[in-house]
């Protein structure tokens, strides 16, 4: 006779699904919003507001005057020497964490609904997740060492994919747990 899955094993599957679909959320974030970087700055009665992300950058003029109006761009458009390849760089790591994730919490729906004792599907999960931690960090130091400016203040993307990296390790370290779980259950 099967025995049944325990409660313990299904509670740590969904907190692992909870987990990816939260990093997966802080990824989109860290890849469209475009403030991975900030800059504030006043020039006599003119007010310069300056962020920066991996796909746009925008320069606004605070009050608006006839003379000065404001920009927005591509990153890549802009950069100087090898500027361009290091936010190509940074781009491509984030969309492969962002790719692991999904793969991941596909890997992780099969793996806690439809194929319980198939533990391959499980390491594939977890490996999934930790390969997306990885390359979300790996993006973030591409980022930091590379593409940051000097006097630019640290922004809500940055936290987005610190988040995501250490959500992802997290949600790999709960379905790994659920295979040791099951396995003292099959013993």
């Amino acid at each position: 006779m099967k025995q049944p899955i325990l409660f313990s094993t299904n509670l740590l599957g969904y907190a692992a699904l909870v987990t990816l679909a939260f990093a997966l959320i802080c990824t989109c974030l860290a890849l469209g919003l475009p403030y991975w970087e900030y800059y504030d700055t006043t020039l006599g009665s003119q007010q310069t507001v300056s962020n920066y992300g991996l796909w746009r950058y925008c320069i606004n003029y605070i009050p608006d005057t006839s003379t000065l109006t404001d920009v927005c761009g591509d990153p890549v458009n802009t950069a100087t020497g090898s500027g361009a390849a290091d936010i190509r760089a940074t781009r491509a790591m984030v969309i492969l964490a962002l790719i692991l994730e999904i793969a991941a919490i596909v890997f992780t729906v099969l793996a806690v609904f439809r194929f319980k004792k198939k533990y391959l599907l499980h390491y594939a999960a977890a490996g999934f997740g930790i390969a997306s931690g990885f390359f979300s960090m790996f993006g973030l130091a591409v980022y930091l060492a590379r593409v940051r400016k000097d006097d630019y203040d640290l922004h809500a993307s940055i936290a987005c994919d610190i988040l995501s990296w250490l959500v992802s390790w997290t949600s790999a370290g709960f379905i790994i747990f659920m295979v040791f779980v099951k396995k003292q259950d099959d013993k």
